[in-house]
């Protein structure tokens, strides 16, 4: 009974010790998912973006873009796809841009599906296990929506607030000139 055990825990062990290497050291995250959907009118164009990091242990990693959905809207915009991520580093920005046609209906959604494999090189003739990473971006098509009465208010009111505070600032600037040159005046 207890060699039993033993020799299943050596093997949850070694198991364990052979899973490690797979374990991927990176991540994707985006500005975008469930209802934060990237917003889009018909035939309007959109910059949108995806981080990558690689926060877990000393080795730089490079990873390599691709679309695998959505490719019909979404484009990756930067001079190459693939990204070297430094260790300790979490905000390697992977540009897109999204173009919806202009006769999309209302209310249609896509989902751009962006996926990233680690590049690898094989060492002595031996190959290399790849990890990847993906994520999605949830585009939904409305018309723009204008401010409504009270955003109009607020923007009013602050233009106004701010045009009262330079002139409080300016005014304030011309009493302490006024004073530093009367100042001297009253030295001599």
């Amino acid at each position: 009974m207890k060699c039993k055990k033993m020799i299943l825990s050596l093997k949850l062990l070694i198991a364990i010790l052979m899973i490690i290497p797979l374990v991927n050291a990176f991540g994707v995250s985006t500005p975008f998912w469930g209802e934060h959907q990237l917003v889009m009118a018909p035939g309007e164009t959109k910059d949108a973006y995806v981080e990558l990091q690689n926060m877990v242990g000393d080795e730089d990693i490079t990873l390599k873009a691709e679309i695998t959905k959505g490719s019909e809207i979404a484009t990756l915009i930067d001079p190459s796809t693939e990204y070297l991520i430094p260790s300790g580093t979490r905000d390697v920005k992977v540009n897109i841009q999204v173009t919806m046609p202009k006769n999309v209906p209302l209310e249609s959604t896509y989902n751009i599906e962006v996926s990233f494999k680690q590049v690898t090189e094989a060492q002595g003739g031996m190959m290399q296990m790849a990890g990847g990473v993906g994520t999605t971006i949830p585009v939904i098509v409305k018309l723009p929506t204008p401010p409504t009465g009270q955003a109009i208010k607020e923007n009013e009111w602050n233009n106004k607030a701010s045009i009262a505070v330079l002139t409080l600032l300016i005014a304030l600037l011309f009493i302490i000139g006024y004073a530093t040159i009367k100042k001297r005046k009253n030295v001599r």
